[in-house]
């Protein structure tokens, strides 16, 4: 399974896949492993995650033709994302790099665990390259022949 990072509403039920092997940033998984007491964090979550093996990644790479990941930092130092290259374009599933439809309108960042600025820098970049978004927390947005999503 591959975990965008590891905050709560992210890695709810992990527990019920034991043997699945997870994708998780190095950068994410130093962070949670130094702050055991951070509340946005599962107690466990890196014990558990073990159980069926962790592959630690860094920088960009692919999972299958035309599905590729890459660091998405700014909700988090470690946060990841996952882009959809197919015959509509290229999908971006974003988790919570991009939390709400505001941060797309404004092309900048709010609430963010890294500086504001390194997630805003990262907005810019994602709404630059995706034609389609899929966030965590809103419905899918599509680029208008103007550019604007809807």
């Amino acid at each position: 399974m591959f975990l965008s990072h590891l905050h709560f509403d992210h890695t709810h039920n992990v527990d019920l896949f034991p043997r699945a092997r997870s994708l998780v940033s190095r950068r994410e998984w130093i962070v949670a492993s130094l702050h055991p007491d951070d509340l946005l964090v599962p107690w466990g979550i890196c014990d558990q995650l073990e159980k069926g093996g962790v592959e630690l990644i860094e920088g960009e790479g692919q999972l299958e033709p035309g599905i590729t990941f890459f660091p998405a930092p700014g909700h988090t130092p470690g946060c990841y994302a996952i882009e959809l290259k197919g015959g509509d374009g290229v999908t971006v599933v974003v988790r919570d790099t991009i939390k709400y439809v505001k941060e797309v309108i404004l092309r900048r960042c709010d609430m963010a665990f890294d500086p504001l600025e390194a997630g805003t820098v990262m907005i810019g970049r994602i709404l630059d390259r995706a034609d389609r978004i899929v966030s965590g927390h809103f419905s899918e947005l599509i680029r208008q022949p103007n550019g604007a999503f809807s």
